[in-house]
């Protein structure tokens, strides 16, 4: 059943974004997926539902999913650091590169990770491997590098542009890290909060309000509650018996 229910997705706030037009705020959301899912789209890549059975496992479809764009250029090397050491997702994450869609943070031990970049850069090849270097084997194989992301003329400038900038960009180099909570090691809090108003306006002028509008019976809407707690049981933390070990292929 499908239940609308409102749950702030992203904690991001571009300057210039217009939250009140639809396009715009949808823009933010649609590239982020668009861009997670292109190895699907890629020659030679996996099919659609051969690349999601791997990342999401266990018919648990939930996943959690990071973007950064526009993504900044890779960090000038420190003095007696290797090159590259300080380019990395984890430096990027402290940073406030990428901002979450949904609201489950991620985890370098999390093996159902898919991390996409694309962008023009000569050295793009090697920052991939600097992003995913900390990510397990698994991970790594489900991870893709692709030309920057060409922008139409109607993308809104305010999501990719520099405040200061004056001419509008044409392309944009952009990340997302998509990781299932089959791995995850914390709740998702989308998640949690569809499930406690759910549970709060089971009996509630709220669930008079769906079935009127939109044709909602009560056992939809217990069905969709309990869809939406396994969901939520399955991104809890590991279990006690898995310790603190690294999750391996």
């Amino acid at each position: 059943a499908f239940v609308p229910v409102p749950v702030p997705l992203w904690n991001v706030r571009p300057d210039g974004l217009r939250p009140q037009n639809l396009y715009e705020a949808s823009a933010l959301p649609g590239l982020g997926l668009d861009t997670a899912l292109l190895p699907c789209r890629l020659r030679g890549g996996p099919r659609p539902s051969q690349f999601i059975s791997q990342l999401a496992p266990n018919h648990q479809p939930c996943c959690g999913l990071l973007q950064a764009l526009p993504l900044p250029s890779a960090p000038a090397p420190v003095l007696g650091e290797a090159p590259g050491s300080n380019d990395t997702l984890e430096a990027h994450f402290q940073a406030g590169s990428f901002f979450d869609l949904s609201l489950m943070p991620a985890s370098s031990m999390n093996p159902y990770t898919s991390v996409v970049l694309r962008s023009p850069e000569a050295e793009a090849s090697r920052r991939l491997l600097n992003f995913t270097r900390s990510l397990s084997p698994a991970a790594r194989r489900q991870s893709f590098l692709s030309k920057e992301l060409r922008l139409p003329v109607t993308f809104p400038q305010a999501l990719v542009k520099p405040f200061a900038a004056l001419e509008e960009l044409e392309a944009a180099s952009l990340c997302t890290t998509l990781h299932a909570a089959a791995g995850a090691r914390k709740r998702s809090e989308a998640l949690r909060r569809m499930a406690e108003t759910l549970r709060q306006h089971q009996r509630s002028a709220w669930s008079a309000a769906l079935k009127q509008r939109f044709g909602l019976e009560t056992d939809e809407l217990h069905e969709a509650l309990e869809r939406v707690t396994e969901q939520l049981e399955s991104s809890a933390d590991l279990s006690d018996e898995d310790g603190d070990d690294d999750v391996s292929d």
